[in-house]
Order: C-alpha cells, then sequence, then structure tokens
C-alpha cells in the first residue's frame, strides 16, 4: 500500500511536469508580488536518537503556510510554517519546521525548487510529554498548475529535516540526546 502511494504521486508530480502551461509564466510570477501558500497532506516520519536506532517510518497529516514576496520572475522569498502531526490513542506526535523560504522557478513554466532553513521542534504528547527544539532544513520540489487568474495547484514533495538534539520531559529531566 505504501509503495502504490508513493508511485502515484510521483507519477503525478511527473505529469504535472509533462503538462505546458502557457498562462503560468514568469511575467505572472513577476505580476504577483505577494503570494501566500496553504497546503495540506500526507507524509511518512521517522526518528532516531544516539542511543536508539531508526525508528519504523510513520504516516500522518502534513500542513503548512507560507507567505512572502516575489524578488523577480525566478525567485520568491518568504516566510513557512510547516508541520507533521500522528496521533495513536492518547499519545500524539507533531513535528514543525519555521524558517525563511526560498522558492527558485529555472524556466518560465510552473517548475520549482524550494529550500527552508530555520527552527525545528517536536513533542509528544502523553504522559509524560517530551519535546525538544533545534535546527530544521527543507528541500523541495513541484509544480504550480494554474486554475485561475490567481489561484494554483502545487504538487510537490518535500523532505524535510529536523535535528531538536536533546529531548526533555516537561520538566526539564532528559529523555535522549541526539534526537
Amino acid at each position: 500500500m505504501k509503495l502504490t502511494k508513493r508511485a502515484l504521486v510521483l507519477l503525478g508530480l511527473c505529469a504535472c511536469a509533462l503538462v505546458p502551461l502557457s498562462a503560468q509564466t514568469a511575467q505572472n510570477r513577476e505580476l504577483q508580488r505577494f503570494w501566500i501558500h496553504v497546503d495540506l497532506g500526507y507524509g511518512t516520519a521517522n526518528v532516531s536518537c544516539d542511543l536508539c536506532a531508526s525508528g519504523p517510518r510513520l504516516g500522518g497529516v502534513t500542513y503548512g503556510v507560507e507567505l512572502g514576496g516575489t524578488l523577480n520572475p525566478n525567485v520568491r522569498l518568504g516566510g513557512a510554517f510547516e508541520a507533521w502531526t500522528h496521533g495513536t490513542g492518547s499519545a500524539a506526535e507533531d513535528m514543525e519546521n519555521l524558517g525563511v523560504v526560498m522558492y527558485y522557478y529555472p524556466t518560465s513554466s510552473g517548475l520549482f525548487v524550494k529550500g527552508l532553513v530555520g527552527l525545528s521542534t517536536y513533542h509528544a504528547a502523553g504522559f509524560p510529554a517530551i519535546s525538544g527544539t533545534g535546527w530544521g532544513a527543507t528541500a523541495g520540489i513541484g509544480y504550480e498548475v494554474p486554475i485561475g487568474r490567481s489561484a494554483t495547484i502545487i504538487p510537490f514533495a518535500d523532505y524535510v529535516l529536523g535535528n531538536v538534539g536533546d529531548l526533555s520531559y516537561d520538566d526539564g529531566t532528559p529523555f535522549a540526546t541526539g534526537w
């Protein structure tokens, strides 16, 4: 089932990359100085630490908000909040990245590559709760498909890394290092 989902996502990205779109041009991006992206999707995640093996990949909901300005037809710069959440029973895991995002459009089509650097957090709710904060980075690729004069659907794939360092219980007691 996981392989099927991955294959469908990859196929969708490839199909969008092959469709020539005359409505989405560098000129249109230049005219849209302010932009906002709101996204919702599915993603998998796993965690590891200094003294533990990498855990299994878990599926969860991804969501985010990005906003910024268009510097020129090939570059957009802004701020971003990205999150992944997974819940099981009375426990839930949340991972977030907050930082500066840059989109680069190598051609006049809707194809782009994306990079984000900033703050990363991890929180596991339950009894007791654990959390940590460190640095994070995202690399992505996608394609803007116009659905109107000022709206697009953007199939994309991101690889997100968060290095939160040490995790602690809410009372400050250490839980794990190198998370």
